[in-house]
């Protein structure tokens, strides 16, 4: 099994200590209490995690919600499709040629996994000591379906990264362009925007309404320094410099997606090497 998949899923350290915790129950063969032990704390985790990334004010919002189950309340498997697609129909992404099936299939095996959980957290003596064979059977088929779970995650993830493949360069042109850039004129009285380069750029979040993609690259410059009369007589000095920095793109959720309108988030260089400081 590959558990480190899992750690993609984590957020915090609480959430990574009890994820190691719920393993270390595991480790305990001498301990009748083995598998309850890693269930009740198992299960909380999936808790947490869903309630993070799927908030139930804002799952509720999606167009494909459900009010008429569990009296309009966001429940387990609502929380789990919202993390994979977000505000996505089903509809748009088979259209944009999703399996829209696999994440079914995925978040049917996960929330089965998380309600067969439920019943070993009370300690009966149909549940008190699970056999060793039987403990390490039934927590693979947990684990496994967390890795599978946290796979449709990242799928979906890289597959709008790849429709978004040949926009992000070209929308984040003008605001190259067009932007102060405060932290480079803290260090010469002029520059000039020479080009920038695309270091590379990853979907963030999918939220109710929008995906929200990370781009990070460098922006090449060159910092000019004495008045004009000293660059005329050839007094002036130029410094070709370049600074790395990160913007978010913002592209609504739309049935015909990636849509031509946006939003692109106001962003600086980083400038710390200039100064002598790691990046």
């Amino acid at each position: 099994m590959n558990k480190e998949k899992i750690y993609q899923l984590l957020n915090s350290d609480f959430e990574r200590k009890l994820f190691e915790a719920a393993l270390t129950n595991l480790k305990d063969r001498e301990n009748p209490l083995r598998y309850n032990n890693f269930a009740y704390s198992i299960r909380e985790l999936s808790r947490h995690i869903l309630h993070r990334l799927a908030p139930g004010a804002e799952l509720i919002k999606c167009s494909w919600f459900d009010t008429d189950i569990n009296d309009g309340k966001a429940t387990r498997a609502q929380r789990a499709k919202f993390a994979i697609q977000g505000g996505f129909s089903d509809t748009t992404l088979s259209n944009l040629g999703l399996d829209i099936d696999a994440y079914k299939e995925s978040v049917s095996k996960i929330i089965k996994a998380i309600n067969s959980l439920s019943k070993y957290t009370h300690v009966n003596e149909g549940t008190f000591g699970m056999v060793i064979e039987k403990v390490d059977e039934t927590s693979e088929l947990v684990i496994n379906s967390f890795i599978e779970y946290t796979n449709s995650i990242e799928e979906c993830k890289e597959i709008i990264n790849g429709l978004l493949d040949s926009r992000i360069d070209n929308d984040l042109i003008n605001t190259v362009i067009t932007n102060s850039y405060q932290n480079i004129q803290m260090i010469a009285p002029r520059f000039s925007l020479q080009f920038h380069d695309l270091g590379g750029y990853n979907v963030k979040q999918i939220t109710v309404a929008e995906v929200v993609v990370n781009v990070h690259g460098k922006i090449h410059v060159t910092l000019e320094y004495g008045s004009r009369q000293e660059r005329r007589e050839g007094d002036g000095l130029d410094i070709n410099e370049a600074f790395p920095f990160e913007v978010e793109i913002r592209y609504p959720i739309t049935e015909n997606f990636p849509p031509v309108k946006y939003q692109i988030s106001e962003f600086d260089v980083n400038t710390d090497s200039w100064y002598g400081e790691s990046e």
